[in-house]
């Protein structure tokens, strides 16, 4: 019986495969020919470079195996050599992933729980109970940045309406990835979502195989995002249009839902964004009494010196808790 390995072929892994099989056998597009009459069972090892990514070679190579195991590395050294693919980079681990669940419709490949399935990105919120929940959608300014959980806004909403809290607020997020959070979460009728709106300019994409966040002051410490997203992508108009478009679905599937639905910001927002949601009846506009809306002027600070402090989401309970009012009415 013959197993053969696909992975990344690299010191550590192949030390691994040699405690398996004292003649484990690194295969690839020159020896595969004498190697595998030679060999005729055993540990095998092999990657997508060791046959220069010639898919269709390796594909039939495959086929003479008992047993296919993908083993990803812990760290893939080779995603910066990314193959190109019609014109854009695709990583190597991509498309080993890609290559086995191909192959897997003809033969048994084992290990493919290992491939990064992209809905586990997305960190689920599992509803507190059956009854009627409480969900805050945000960005740092409602996930606690700077504050004690205890001291954030959504929480002592949830203290007064004495209601289950779930949070899907994320720092830095910006405001399609927070519908998606929403759409994507266990809202029942009865329940009541509650987002503080974020500005425009700010988009996730995948970077290094993780969601990344991004914002005008991400670049300063990833200068290397200017490759995978260039900044004028931030505030280009079809994002404003993509994002009216998501409060638009949100509305329209929390009215199906029987939830309440409220949105508010005290973030100034450049562009259409701003104008189209003060004419939606579930928005609201947050003002520091004697203070500007600009979050240059908070009633106090948090830990960092940046975000809003204790007082400051006071304030912002106290706003939500009476708009709120409205909504239900």
């Amino acid at each position: 019986m013959r197993t053969l390995y696909i992975g990344e072929t690299n010191r550590k892994d192949s030390e691994y495969y040699y405690t398996l099989d004292k003649s484990a056998f690194n295969l690839d597009i020159k020896n595969y020919k004498e190697g595998l009459p030679e060999k005729k069972s055993g540990i095998f090892y092999t990657s997508l470079s060791d046959f220069n990514n010639e898919l269709e070679l390796l594909h039939e190579v495959c086929l003479l195996f008992d047993n296919i195991i993908y083993n990803p590395p812990i760290d893939w050294k080779e995603h910066k050599f990314g193959i190109n693919i019609n014109h854009r980079s695709v990583s190597v681990r991509t498309r080993t992933e890609c290559f086995l669940l191909c192959l897997c419709g003809v033969t048994e490949v084992s290990g493919l729980e290992n491939i990064a399935d992209i809905k586990s990105f997305y960190p689920t919120v599992t509803r507190q109970t059956d009854s009627p929940n409480l969900w805050i959608a945000g960005c740092s300014f409602s996930s606690a940045v700077g504050v004690d959980d205890r001291e954030r806004w959504g929480q002592i909403v949830a203290k007064q309406l004495d209601m289950p809290v779930n949070f899907l607020a994320e720092g830095a997020s910006g405001n399609s990835y927070q519908v998606d959070k929403i759409l994507s979460s266990d809202i029942r009728k009865g329940d009541i979502v509650i987002m503080q709106v974020t500005i425009p300019e700010r988009n996730t994409i995948i970077y290094h195989e993780t969601l990344c966040h991004i914002t005008a002051t991400s670049y300063e410490s990833r200068p290397s995002l200017i490759e995978s997203y260039p900044p004028d992508r931030l505030d280009e108009p079809m994002s404003y249009i993509n994002q009216i478009e998501d409060f638009k679905r949100l509305k329209n599937i929390c009215k199906k839902i029987g939830a309440k639905l409220m949105l508010w910001s005290q973030h100034l927002m450049p562009g259409v964004l701003l104008p189209h949601l003060t004419k939606q009846e579930q928005y609201f506009h947050f003002t520091n009494t004697k203070h500007s809306s600009s979050t240059k002027f908070f009633l106090d600070y948090g830990s960092d010196n940046m975000h809003p402090g204790p007082l400051q989401h006071q304030a912002y309970a106290k706003f939500v808790l009476e708009k709120l009012k409205v909504v239900q009415d």
